[in-house]
C-alpha cells in the first residue's frame, strides 16, 4: 500500500503550493507535471501494486485452500482470479480513462486561456 500511496500523495503537492494565486501559465505547467506523474502512477506503480497484491492474496489463500478439498480449492482460486481479471481489464481502465478525461479537460481550458492572454 505504501508503494502505491507515496507517489500518489506527491501528485497533490504540485497543486497545493504555498503561492495562493498562481497565474494561468504557472498553473498550466503544474497541470502538465501532474499529468506526467499521473501517467507514471497509472502505469508503473499500479502494475507493481497489482502484482504485489496478487502475490500477497495468493499466499494468504494458500493457507486456507490447503485445508479444502481440491474442488473447493480450484473454485476459490478461480473466483479470486476472476475478480482480479475484472479489476485489471474493466475497472482499472475505466478509472484511468475517467481521471485522464478530467485532467485533459482542465489542460485544454487553461491552454485556451493562455492563448487568449497571448493574443
Amino acid at each position: 500500500m505504501i508503494i502505491f500511496l507515496l507517489p500518489y500523495n506527491k501528485q497533490f503537492s504540485l497543486l497545493s503550493k504555498t503561492k495562493t494565486e498562481p497565474n494561468s501559465k504557472e498553473y498550466l505547467q503544474q497541470l502538465i507535471k501532474l499529468k506526467e506523474k499521473q501517467t507514471f502512477q497509472q502505469t508503473t506503480m499500479l502494475n507493481i501494486y497489482f502484482i504485489i497484491l496478487s502475490l500477497g492474496i495468493g499466499l494468504y489463500l494458500f493457507e486456507h485452500v490447503s485445508r479444502m478439498t481440491i474442488t473447493w480449492g480450484i473454485i476459490t482460486y478461480a473466483i479470486t482470479i476472476l475478480w482480479f481479471a475484472i479489476n485489471w481489464f474493466y475497472l482499472r481502465p475505466k478509472t484511468i480513462t475517467k481521471q485522464n478525461a478530467k485532467l485533459n479537460k482542465l489542460l485544454v481550458e487553461f491552454e485556451k486561456l493562455n492563448n487568449q492572454m497571448i493574443e
